[in-house]
């Protein structure tokens, strides 16, 4: 991962706590301290875990006991809807499938998972949530820009002036 070394939080959801460590022990490997990775078998836990903590990345199986991966990708999408989603399945269903990347999922890989495969997918996963901070700082520079000009070209007294923007850039 060559981008600013931003640290990238995942959640994985399986179902098969030997798939999860799989999963945990390749991208440790990999990514090594730009990851923090979250795991969990229960997808209640999933559900309470992804609306209390913000996540960047959502590796999820398709086929669990409960709840299916397309309602718990519908979930994770609904508090927030920026995450991007990799979907894993032992069973591939083009109709699954497709429903998947209608809901937002963003890549759907098959089990046996390969690791390159899977660091792959992360990989640019990765980029474009670099990518994604990156526009979001920059769009906020440029609205404190924009309004700070605003303020400034108001016709108001200089020290009524100096005031907002010194209140406005803290």
């Amino acid at each position: 991962m060559n981008n600013a070394n931003y640290l990238i939080r995942i959640l994985v959801v399986d179902d098969d706590k030997m798939i999860l460590r799989v999963i945990s022990k390749i991208l440790k490997a990999r990514f090594g301290d730009l990851v923090e990775i979250t795991e969990t078998d229960d997808v209640q836990m999933a559900l309470r875990t992804a609306e209390a903590n913000h996540f960047d990345l959502y590796i999820s199986d398709l086929d669990m006991p409960g709840i299916n991966g397309l309602k718990l990708l519908k979930a994770i999408k609904h508090f927030d809807n920026l995450i991007q989603v990799i979907i894993l399945t032992g069973h591939p269903n083009e109709n699954a499938i497709r429903s998947a990347f209608m809901l937002g999922a963003d890549d759907y890989l098959l089990k046996p998972i390969a690791a390159d495969e899977l660091c792959n997918s992360v990989q640019f996963m990765y980029n474009r949530v670099c990518r994604l901070r990156a526009e979001v700082q920059n769009a906020t520079k440029d609205t404190i820009n924009t309004q700070a000009s605003a303020i400034t070209n108001l016709p108001l007294d200089n020290e009524f002036q100096a005031s907002a923007l010194a209140n406005f850039s803290d």
